[in-house]
């Protein structure tokens, strides 16, 4: 009889620690980076001092806010669009999903400078 051998997940287990331990590392190297320039001359007077030089409580809300509408806009178009797209069915679906699927996968640092231009153009 045949001994079963160990589960692929079990063997290459040590692949996935060393793949994303050097990523994970890549990632957090900015915040570490910060936080150890900023605690050799760290004083709590500093620290409290750039907190009250501006309204941060206010930016902090400004931004949960806006990322919350934005996360729940992305939600309520993403469902409608699948739910058309599975359910209905309509001249041009496929070319309209390849459309729409394509204008997802633009990444997000590639509409920095137009959206840039349009606000500075705005005022």
């Amino acid at each position: 009889m045949r001994r079963p051998s160990a589960p692929r997940v079990q063997r290459d287990g040590w692949l996935v620690y060393a793949v994303g331990l050097p990523i994970a590392l890549l990632v957090l190297a900015p915040f570490l980076y910060m936080v150890a320039t900023a605690l050799p001359r760290a004083r709590w007077e500093t620290f409290a001092a750039a907190l009250a030089a501006a309204p941060f409580d206010r930016f902090f809300l400004n931004s949960a806010i806006f990322s919350g509408a934005v996360a729940l806009g992305q939600v309520l178009t993403s469902t409608t669009a699948a739910y058309a797209f599975a359910r209905l069915r309509f001249p041009g679906r496929d070319r309209l999903f390849v459309v729409y699927l394509s204008a997802l996968m633009i990444p997000a640092v590639l509409l920095l400078v137009p959206r840039f231009l349009l606000i500075s153009a705005l005022g």
